[in-house]
């Protein structure tokens, strides 16, 4: 449908059910694999997918993976293996079978099960495509003759969404950025998550969640920055930048960015959004926060500046509320150019 631009999971079925760009976090596996950093991800695109000439999974040869390996639905095929599969994939055997079950009735596309069935099997003994390490007869030998089972194969196809059982189905017109509500994440987090200690709350959001607000504001398309006071905002929140020196991850070198920018900014403000919900709440913790951000991201006129005072002005633009457009997604300085993407497609 494209009504998401990405999917955040590590469910290996999301692109059967139609997802067209997967972000996953690195897992161990991953990072041994992909030489990643913890703290990167993965981002897998479906169209890179179906036209890498080392992958070639189309939105059909994706199911019949699902169908034949394993996944929500299926328990798989015994003895049959990843590579086994992709082989069949791309020899047209997943195409054939997702344009059948959307194409035809019960009745005739059992009839065209049947020689679906057989001829996978004569693929197998036979490797007439030449796509299989080897042929297969033990594994064609096998094969239930119920494979795939057209129930299972709607399960995929057809999942089950707000769009298929509503008769008034989300208009994703309203779909909109917003900005994080603090003070609800705070109530929903005492209500039903059992975080009642609101001091200790705020010690959780200070750690967890405090980095991310600010990002997602830097990301927010109607950030102002004030060179003057070195504060960022947006109509319904601010907060004033302290430091941000570009600098290298040295102790990170797996990294594949290398232009940083290591930033320390008041939570002030934060904190009062924490108070709408709990007046009472204890200021226990530290009033500054200080990250790590990408230089792509968080660039000149803060980068290699550190801010002493509200009143410091900076030489870098002349307009006191300026457009983040100066402030956000610029290269790195040439001599710390680096690829500016987290993961090549």
């Amino acid at each position: 449908m494209g009504a998401l631009d990405a999917i955040f999971t590590s469910d290996s079925d999301s692109f059967v059910f139609g997802a067209q760009c997967v972000i996953r976090s690195a897992s161990s596996l991953e990072n041994a694999k992909l030489n990643l950093h913890h703290d990167e991800l993965a981002i897998y695109n479906s169209h890179v997918i179906e036209n890498d000439e080392s992958v070639m999974l189309t939105g059909g040869g994706l199911l019949l993976i699902a169908l034949a390996v394993g996944g929500d639905y299926s328990a798989g095929l015994e003895g049959c293996g990843a590579s086994t599969v992709h082989a069949l994939a791309k020899s047209g055997f997943g195409d054939s079978l997702l344009n059948a079950v959307q194409t035809l009735d019960s009745d005739r596309f059992e009839t065209f099960r049947q020689k679906w069935i057989q001829d996978i099997k004569q693929e197998l003994t036979s490797n007439a495509h030449g796509h299989l390490s080897s042929r297969q007869p033990k594994l064609a030998a096998n094969i239930p003759a119920d494979f795939p089972e057209r129930s299972t194969i709607d399960l995929y196809v057809h999942p089950v969404t707000s769009f298929s059982t509503s008769s008034n189905p989300p208009d994703i017109s309203l779909w909109k950025r917003r900005e994080p509500q603090i003070h609800r994440i705070a109530t929903f987090c005492d209500s039903h998550l059992g975080w009642q200690d609101h001091s200790e709350l705020l010690k959780a959001f200070h750690g967890n969640l405090w980095e991310g607000f600010f990002l997602q504001l830097l990301y927010n398309p109607e950030l102002k920055f004030d060179p003057v006071e070195a504060i960022v905002h947006t109509s319904s929140l601010e907060v004033q930048v302290l430091k941000a020196i570009k600098q290298e991850r040295r102790a990170h070198r797996n990294f594949h960015l290398r232009a940083w920018n290591r930033i320390t900014f008041e939570t002030g403000n934060f904190v009062k959004e924490v108070k709408k919900a709990f007046p009472d709440v204890a200021m226990n913790i530290p009033t500054t926060r200080t990250i790590w951000a990408p230089a792509c991201i968080f660039a000149e006129p803060l980068a290699g500046k550190q801010i002493k005072s509200k009143k410091r002005k900076s030489q870098h633009t002349e307009e006191k509320n300026t457009s983040c457009s100066s402030l956000l997604l610029r290269e790195p300085h040439p001599q710390k150019k680096r690829r500016s993407q987290l993961m090549p497609e």
